[in-house]
């Protein structure tokens, strides 16, 4: 029950991008729609990586796909709080945390 609710902390995290957008735009010098793209993406790669994991979930088990997900997630947070660039964002963010 506690790895549930993790996972849907996890989930959930992608929402919280909102908050993000007017920071984003002042340190990278960006326009707005580059850091809306973000979002966009995200919730696009997710709903694809669904239906992918969903099939691994049948194969190896919830327990590890669930496990592979938060290490995404992890690495892809830790990407994205690093960033210096909007590509390397894009990549932390989109890519990385969008696998979860």
């Amino acid at each position: 029950m506690f790895g549930g609710v993790l996972m849907q902390l996890c989930i959930g995290g992608v929402y919280t991008w909102s908050l993000f957008n007017q920071p984003l735009v002042d340190a990278y010098g960006c326009e707005r729609t580059e850091v809306f793209t973000a979002f966009s993406l995200i919730v696009f790669i997710l709903a694809l990586v669904t239906i992918y994991s969903g099939r691994l979930q049948d194969k190896i088990g919830p327990r590890k796909v669930a496990t592979i997900g938060i290490l995404f997630f992890s690495v892809g947070l830790i990407v994205a709080s690093m960033a210096r660039s909007l590509p390397v964002l894009y990549l932390g963010y989109i890519v990385l945390d969008g696998t979860i």
